[in-house]
């Protein structure tokens, strides 16, 4: 039986007590971390951002607001691929339930990743540490794919093929998802096929985000090469694995940018600042829209159970 602890005023929590507290500190972690970047950005020279934001072009707010839509499908994918093999969940559902989850998991305590598992244990008979199975390889996915981005970019550029980054980033992430398609269709019943195709698709997402960040970086004045593009967004999608929810992000690519001579101070935190603030706008939108679906899926499932149970009575 685990112990209870102490109602002392000045009694050290015991390890319930600090697992309690570890997810509101490490979201007040968060907050300082975006506050931070807040600042930071705001007392450096340069233009303002809004002026620069103003005479974007009508690519650039696509990218700015249209590509997060597109890494909601992929991970949407993603988790319906690893998550198909411990039960079966339309892939409509599972989008939505990436959706409400990307808005939940802005507020405190992560509700949206609870959430999540504690659905597909009642509607999916989905066990807790199924579930958790599904999001270990979901992060083993996440950094392999970072792995495999920067070798090959690198990888080019020690080769003389800086300039071909992009073509041989796009073959590699094919030839990814074109392995786990045929590993599925051999052995359907196989885990492995599912988690080559889930690096795939973790790895297709990476390419997009590589992508935003070259067209935010020039939407702020600061163009990159696409072999930066993709260092960067290996950097920050393995930066978000790290419970603290946001602003870890933020400065790792400002650090990185900065280091690499990438682009003037401060100029990492506003690009991804402004990528922050477009995923927002499209979670809100996302979200609500997903949350809405699941309630009346929900309330349908039980009309059905209703009548069932009354046809059973009767």
């Amino acid at each position: 039986m685990d112990e209870l602890p102490s109602t002392a005023p000045n009694a050290v929590p015991g390890p319930r007590g600090w697992k309690r507290l570890a997810r509101p500190a490490l979201y007040v972690v968060g907050i300082v971390l975006v506050g931070a970047a807040v600042m930071a950005a705001r007392q450096a020279d340069g233009p303002a951002v809004w002026p620069l934001v103003q005479h974007a072009t009508v690519w650039q707010w696509c990218a700015l607001l249209l590509i997060p839509i597109g890494n909601w499908l992929l991970t949407s994918a993603l988790f319906s691929t690893l998550t198909g093999h411990f039960g079966r969940v339309d892939r409509g559902e599972m989008a939505a339930l990436i959706g409400a989850s990307w808005l939940l998991n802005y507020l405190p305590l992560q509700p949206g990743l609870l959430g999540r598992i504690a659905y597909h244990r009642r509607f999916h008979g989905i066990a807790v540490r199924h579930s958790l199975v599904v999001i270990g390889c979901s992060m083993g996915c996440t950094v392999a794919a970072a792995a495999i981005m920067v070798a090959v970019t690198l990888g080019a550029a020690q080769t003389g093929l800086g300039g071909w980054v992009s073509p041989l980033l796009a073959f590699g992430g094919g030839l990814l998802l074109g392995m786990g398609l045929v590993i599925r269709a051999a052995r359907p019943a196989a885990f492995a096929g599912r988690l080559l195709l889930a690096l795939g698709l973790r790895y297709a997402d990476m390419g997009l985000a590589a992508i935003r960040y070259g067209v935010l970086f020039a939407m702020l004045g600061h163009p990159i090469r696409d072999s930066e593009g993709s260092i960067l967004a290996a950097t920050s999608l393995v930066a978000t694995l790290p419970p603290v929810p946001m602003g870890l992000r933020e400065w790792a690519v400002e650090l990185l940018s900065r280091s690499a001579a990438m682009a003037p101070a401060t100029a990492g935190l506003r690009v991804d600042l402004l990528g922050r603030a477009g995923e927002v706008v499209m979670a809100l939108v996302v979200g609500l829209a997903s949350a809405a679906w699941l309630y009346w899926r929900g309330q349908g499932r039980q009309r059905r159970l209703r009548v069932i149970e009354a046809d059973n009575e009767g």
